[in-house]
């Protein structure tokens, strides 16, 4: 699963309101939100085995997805083109092939993004056989 959103800073909550910019926090009295500890139970039964969140300061949220499947988070601000970087780098390493973990040990090597792994279970996805 591949996300693109603002996470609460401080709780760890998924924000699907407006957020201010600097802080990355909702501007709403009332924000759309989804706890960490909410989204991690529904994981599993999605049968969820690894969560990319490409934004800013979402270790929070990485630490509780953790506990049911891998997960790459940045714990700093990064830019979208920084987050489509390392994207490209890390799915061209699983799609030949490699294991998550090794696919984020070459990327971190390859690409200069602050993008952690809080790893689970190492696994390796099949890659489908090209249809002649």
């Amino acid at each position: 699963m591949h996300l693109v959103l603002p996470v609460h800073p401080e709780t760890g909550d998924l924000i699907f309101s407006e957020v201010d910019a600097h802080t990355n926090l909702p501007l709403a009295a009332s924000p759309d939100v989804m706890s960490a500890s909410k989204f991690s139970a529904l994981l599993p039964e999605a049968q969820t085995r690894l969560v990319v969140l490409a934004t800013c300061r979402a270790l929070l949220l990485a630490v509780e997805v953790a506990t049911v499947a891998n997960m790459a988070a940045s714990d700093a601000d990064i830019t979208g083109q920084q987050a489509a970087e390392w994207a490209e780098c890390f799915y061209g390493l699983l799609a030949q092939g490699r294991s998550v973990h090794k696919s984020f040990e070459l990327t971190r090597s390859q690409i200069d993004v602050p993008i952690r792994a809080v790893r689970q279970r190492d696994m390796a996805f099949a890659v489908a056989a090209a249809w002649n």
